[in-house]
């Protein structure tokens, strides 16, 4: 199954746990006018054609966003927004050491985070299992 096929399937499911997650989109493109390719494949940009960075950071997770967590004691009945990271692989694929050190800071600061295959690899990380 193709990744977004399992980014897809992980939404549902940790969804019905209450985890609201959004898909993060990391890379760049450029912006502005697109002149010609030349014969070697090279593309010509226009005159103010500039490159554009979205998503957050080089190896942020695929799918972002939080679990809400009751707190005690002080804090009984109130909830607690936990940011949720979990960088979706297919199956035998690793993440790259920009996204184990991104998933390594979640992890040291309390969020639920981790790399996932499947939606059961998904449901885990979010139950903190």
């Amino acid at each position: 199954m193709l990744e977004s096929g399992i980014k897809n399937l992980i939404m549902v499911a940790i969804s019905k746990l209450g985890v609201k997650v959004f898909t993060n989109p990391v890379g760049n493109a450029w912006q502005g006018v697109f002149l010609k390719r030349t014969p070697t494949g090279e593309t010509i940009l226009g005159p103010g054609a500039r490159r554009i960075q979205y998503g957050l950071i080089k190896g942020s997770a695929d799918l972002i966003g939080w679990k809400a967590v009751t707190v005690t004691p002080k804090m009984v009945g109130k909830k607690l927004a936990v940011f949720v990271g979990i960088e979706v692989k297919q199956p035998g694929k690793k993440p790259t050491p920009e996204q184990i050190t991104f998933q390594n800071h979640l992890r040291a600061d309390g969020a639920f985070c981790g790399v996932a295959a499947s939606a059961e690899e998904a449901i885990a990380i979010v139950r903190g299992e």
